[in-house]
């Protein structure tokens, strides 16, 4: 399942207001069993409640029914905006969220988009926190130790002061308002990538699968679970496995990849490119830093791949250091 959120006629990225706080500032993160990397958050002195983290969501996102339980004061009066899903486009408004805590981490959310909560049952908790609030720094994801690594605003990371063991650099692009792009090679073809921490499955379009030599017309491809994303518009999807993944200098290898012409691509002007949203299947079997100062994204050097899914942290939310 991917959530993807593109606003149209305002501001796609909802920049928050942050807390003055050494960094890096830790939060607790975990991967649920249906593969989303979840924190749990404290707004407005309530919770914890669990929210996505998605560095491909252009905007923060509440669902409706916590919009209303929380009493979120509506934006121009609730008016109506568009928002592009993975699937599909829906209407949605804005609301004033306030202050949010997450482990370490404190910021104000000015405003988020709301929409209805997806009727995906992969999808729980609250919301999703996008690519305004996650790369207005440097940002690093630990799953083995269940943790999010919010570094110093506008200053690039220095791999080897701030980063334990071996890493090497992939350069990064960011396009389209934040979203995350980078290369990749999947079986010898180059794709452009998107980093998408909030999709499940790594998902390539059909231009993508012509250039790997498959013609989803007459191919004997294992059908896949429907994308469904945000606007719940379910998108058939087919199961490619290929050899070899490779990201700069690491190579994931046997995987399987989803293909569907999920709507998102056409939205991002790529249905004739090959192109991969690159997701938390692949992301998270080791540890990486993605570093929006510099323009590149770290990953830590590792043989090793599947991490398991990790218990959700037992910290105390509400007794953490702003």
């Amino acid at each position: 399942m991917h959530i993807k959120i593109i606003a149209t006629g305002i501001f796609a990225v909802l920049m928050a207001n942050h807390a003055l706080a050494d960094a890096p500032r830790a939060v607790p993160i975990y991967l649920s069993e249906n593969g989303h990397i979840l924190t749990d958050a404290m707004v407005n002195g309530e919770g914890p409640y669990t929210f996505i983290l998605d560095t491909a969501a252009g905007g923060t996102v509440v669902f409706e029914d916590f919009a209303e339980s929380a009493g979120f004061d509506p934006i121009r009066g609730g008016e109506q905006i568009q928002v592009h899903g993975a699937s599909g486009i829906m209407e949605a408004s804005l609301v004033e969220v306030g202050d949010v805590q997450m482990g370490e981490w404190s910021f104000t959310l000015d405003q988020a988009i709301v929409i209805p909560a997806p009727e995906d049952d992969h999808i729980m908790g609250e919301g999703i926190i996008g690519f305004g609030q996650l790369l207005a720094q440097p940002v690093g994801f630990a799953l083995a130790d269940g943790q999010l690594d919010i570094f110093e605003r506008d200053q690039a990371i220095d791999a080897d002061a701030e980063l334990e063991g071996e890493w090497f650099s992939t350069p990064i692009e960011l396009r389209m308002g934040g979203f995350v792009w980078t290369n990749v090679i999947i079986d010898g073809v180059p794709f452009d990538a998107v980093i998408d921490t909030g999709a499940r499955r790594s998902t390539i379009n059909p231009a993508g699968a012509q250039a790997l030599g498959i013609d989803l017309e007459t191919a004997d491809l294992v059908e896949d679970e429907p994308i469904r994303g945000a606007t719940s518009h379910p998108t058939p999807s087919w199961t490619l496995p290929v050899s070899t993944v490779q990201m700069g200098d690491r190579v994931w290898g046997g995987r399987n990849l989803t293909v569907s012409d999920i709507a998102i691509f056409s939205a991002m002007g790529r249905q004739d490119v090959p192109t991969i949203i690159f997701g938390a299947d692949m992301l998270v079997e080791q540890n990486f830093v993605i570093d929006p100062v510099a323009n590149v994204i770290w990953m830590e050097k590792r043989q090793s791949a599947a991490l398991g899914y990790l218990v959700r942290p037992e910290t105390e939310l509400s007794s953490a250091v702003h």
